[in-house]
């Protein structure tokens, strides 16, 4: 298994919203769970982005803002989540910026995919 070929490429995205003393924890917790979620799909980890003490209704987070400019490289067409309103809390596509809404980039939050399992 170890000689698999990664089938994708992506990059890690981790939020919470209010900060506080437990906020590194929750961060931590959430990259661990997406780490071993792309191990077990043999998906190449190639950044991780993170923000907290910021709402997931703005776009205006630094660490989202630096996975749009690293989109713009195509160096990965995954974004991992654990669930969707940790990338953005709008409802409906329009919400994903277009930056990641264009090919070749698929937005994986593992929450819905392990309820679907």
């Amino acid at each position: 298994m170890a000689n698999e070929k990664a089938y994708h490429k992506a990059a890690i995205y981790c939020r919470v919203a209010s900060p506080g003393p437990m906020t590194r924890e929750l961060l931590d917790a959430q990259r661990q769970r997406l780490e071993r979620y792309a191990a077990k799909h043999h998906i190449e980890i190639v950044g991780t982005y993170e923000d907290s003490g910021y709402p997931g209704n703005t776009l205006d987070r630094p660490g989202m803002q630096a996975l749009m400019r690293e989109a713009a490289h195509k160096t990965f067409d995954t974004v991992l989540v654990v669930s969707r309103d940790r990338l953005f809390r709008a409802p409906g596509p329009s919400a994903i910026p277009k930056e990641l809404r264009t090919p070749p980039f698929k937005i994986q939050a593992i929450n819905e995919l392990t309820r679907e399992r």
